[in-house]
């Protein structure tokens, strides 16, 4: 079950996001936290949905296999504007029934160069063609995710992937390194 609380009146809710933010640090992620990745920014005030502890790994999953990467291949920081759902959330946000954000493995992203993030979700996509990783692209954010099936979308979908194939088949550009922690 899933509980949206205001941040700083339930120690509960600051108790389970200092948990999460444990089990994101072991991973060895260290530039996204829970509040990023639980905080409802469509929502009055600041509000953060814990999703069940069943869940938190596939989030762990994602930081770890696909934000972290990404961001060190950006070279600065990126900004998360979703992150968990609730399925009362993800309805009056407008999100699709089957969201990867009510099952805790989806990310929006955004960072103040688009195109170069674009660039990089695109040849992360392109080149790890193994992994069930689902891409959308939009003018203002980029999703992504772990989910069941590879998949891509959106209104700058195929732009940004022709472009990335071209440098692909070029030579112009290097896979995004996932380390240690590569999920393949």
């Amino acid at each position: 079950m899933t509980r949206a609380i205001a941040s700083g009146h339930d120690q509960d809710v600051k108790a389970r996001l200092a948990e999460l933010d444990a089990e994101i640090l072991d991973a060895g992620v260290t530039h996204f936290t829970a509040r990023e990745v639980t905080r409802l920014r469509k929502a009055p005030g600041t509000v953060y949905a814990i999703p069940p502890l069943t869940l938190w790994d596939r989030m762990v999953r994602t930081l770890r296999d696909v934000a972290e990467p990404l961001r060190a291949a950006y070279g600065g920081p990126l900004r998360v504007l979703n992150g968990y759902r609730s399925s009362d959330y993800n309805a009056a946000v407008g999100g699709s029934k089957g969201s990867r954000h009510l099952y805790f493995e989806a990310l929006d992203i955004t960072a103040s160069n688009m195109e170069k993030l674009r660039a990089l979700v695109a040849e992360m996509y392109l080149t790890r063609v193994t992994e069930p990783i689902g891409v959308g692209f939009y003018r203002g954010n980029i999703h992504v995710d772990i989910g069941y099936r590879r998949r891509h979308w959106g209104s700058m979908a195929a732009r940004s992937l022709d472009e990335a194939r071209e440098r692909l088949r070029d030579g112009d550009t290097q896979p995004i390194d996932v380390g240690e922690n590569d999920c393949a």
